[in-house]
């Protein structure tokens, strides 16, 4: 367990810090493998064609691999560090206020948080109400240690797993696209890198806590600190009872946009992984999109489905040889035909810097890969953005649950090809 003193003499700024610099450092390693992957090694095979240039070749996409990979794995310490940087600073606030309030009564604190009174008001005719006040404060401070002791264990468990250090994953002796997907499908590593931040963020919350616990929790906290709790965790704040209404208002955006967007992320959360929402056997992207966003109260565009502008879908019926399904627009199900008749209808495209949970996340083909340029391919639901800005997105074929943007980045442009990442805040317009 952290003791009073540790908690005290910590400064999670300085991880806020240094997830600034390892996050430019993972931008620097991106940027040259994009150089060594388009530029120096695609033009070697053109004018080098010998067995040294074969070699040279190898080489540059072996040295261009371990930069993505790194890039990867830098953005996934990212991720840890700007959760301990919340969650902790929340629990040293939280330290702070109550040695404040216990020397305001003139207790004593130990280091491990417990909290005594001194000899002359133990004798006093009615030390009732000194027992009870710090019988709450030491409460209190028992409860900030055990969260910041359970947030710096989460961060150093993740930080000295081995597939944050590990570039040649499968370990045969080089780095290629295999260690990439080995990063990014088997070993999981950013998944569990958002995964750990948002574990640490919140066992800062008083989630078990009172409705007053939580009152006082949230008043606690900044303007800014409370909308990165919002932004990282909105299914969990909006669930506390002492997060005031308006929040929660703010928060769903129905008066704002014409669908609880709290709604869109529950179904969201729920329906990841279900196989049985599924129409289509290989892609489902866009429908898991559109089915979150009908059970958010966004109402059908448009009287008939095989109409260009409309967004919807037919009944399903009883056939003879069971229940056949109705029939499905073009923007139901095709990220391309959705993005357009959004955008189209009134709807916002928001720049990624100005990303709430909730926006709808469109994965854009730029020039040469396996789908048109220029055209959408891809749909997801963004479920959190985490204190640095990183973008948490949950979606269904390839089925994942709060999966950060900028890790996965590296590995879809060396997969995929360039990708354009829009943002749309859709609202009914109709």
């Amino acid at each position: 367990m952290l003791t009073v003193s540790q908690v005290m003499n910590s400064n999670p700024s300085q991880w806020g810090d240094a997830e600034e610099a390892l996050a430019r450092m993972s931008k620097d390693m991106n940027e040259a493998a994009d150089g060594l992957y388009n530029r120096a090694g695609g033009k070697l095979e053109n004018f080098w064609t010998d067995a040294n240039g074969k070699q040279a070749h190898t080489r540059i996409t072996e040295l261009a691999s371990s930069y993505s990979v790194l890039a990867m794995l830098l953005r996934a310490a990212c991720s840890v560090l700007t959760g301990l940087d919340l969650s902790l600073g929340t629990c040293r606030n939280t330290v702070v206020d109550l040695l404040g309030q216990a020397k305001a009564y003139g207790f004593s604190v130990a280091e491990d948080g417990s909290v005594e009174l001194s000899s002359e008001q133990m004798s006093s005719t009615n030390p009732t109400n000194a027992v009870v006040k710090a019988h709450s404060i030491e409460a209190g401070l028992k409860d900030a240690l055990s969260d910041a002791t359970r947030i710096d264990e989460e961060a150093a468990k993740m930080l000295g797993d081995e597939r944050m250090t590990q570039l040649d994953f499968d370990k045969d002796g080089d780095v290629d696209a295999d260690d990439i997907k080995g990063h990014r499908d088997d070993g999981q590593t950013l998944d569990m890198s958002s995964q750990a931040a948002l574990k640490e963020i919140l066992a800062a919350m008083p989630l078990d806590g009172t409705e007053q616990e939580q009152q006082q929790w949230w008043n606690s906290l900044s303007k800014e600190e409370q909308q990165m709790y919002m932004n990282a965790a909105p299914l969990e704040v909006a669930g506390m009872k002492g997060v005031p209404d308006d929040v929660k208002s703010q928060m769903s955006g129905s008066d704002e946009l014409g669908y609880d967007r709290l709604r869109l992320l529950q179904y969201a959360q729920d329906h990841w992984n279900d196989s049985s929402i599924d129409w289509d056997k290989k892609n489902n992207c866009t429908n898991f999109v559109s089915l979150a966003l009908e059970n958010a109260g966004l109402d059908p565009k448009g009287t008939f489905t095989l109409q260009d502008d409309s967004w919807g879908h037919g009944s399903w019926t009883q056939g003879p040889w069971g229940l056949n399904p109705g029939s499905y627009s073009d923007s139901w199900g095709g990220a391309d035909a959705q993005h357009d008749l959004f955008t189209r209808s009134g709807s916002q495209e928001v720049q990624q810097g100005d990303v709430r949970p909730g926006d709808i996340a469109y994965w854009s083909q730029q020039g040469a890969g396996e789908n048109s340029a220029g055209v959408e391919h891809h749909a997801a639901i963004v479920t959190g953005v985490l204190p640095n800005g990183d973008v948490l997105y949950t979606q269904h074929t390839g089925n994942r649950e709060d999966q950060s943007l900028a890790a996965r980045l590296p590995y879809n442009n060396v997969q995929e090809g360039d990708q354009d990442i829009r943002f749309v805040r859709v609202k009914q317009t109709w």
